[in-house]
């Protein structure tokens, strides 16, 4: 089971990354990095990482992301093919 949750966990990241590249509108020269992806074990939750570059416009970044992780979520399920799909979450990672 415990590689399961990994496997679901990077599969996710990946999925994220891509998402939040083409779907997000950061604002420009912020790039967003996925860093941890964390799914319970009965995968009905999860938190996820975000670290976002430079600092100086982390506020406005993470503000875009907050206005469309609804959205961003409902195209990851389209994209992944789970029977029980988790609820995320996402904090945004400050350590380097």
């Amino acid at each position: 089971m415990k590689d399961r949750i990994a496997q679901v966990n990077g599969v996710i990241a990946r999925t994220l990354s891509e998402l939040i590249f083409a779907e997000a509108a950061l604002p420009a020269g912020a790039i967003a990095t996925i860093t941890r992806v964390s799914v319970a074990k009965d995968l009905r939750s999860g938190r996820v990482g975000i670290a976002i570059w430079p600092d100086a416009l982390n506020e406005r970044a993470t503000a875009a992301i907050k206005r469309q992780w609804a959205h961003i979520q409902h195209l990851l399920r389209q994209k992944m093919h789970l029977r029980i799909y988790p609820q995320l979450t996402f904090y945004i990672d400050s350590t380097e």
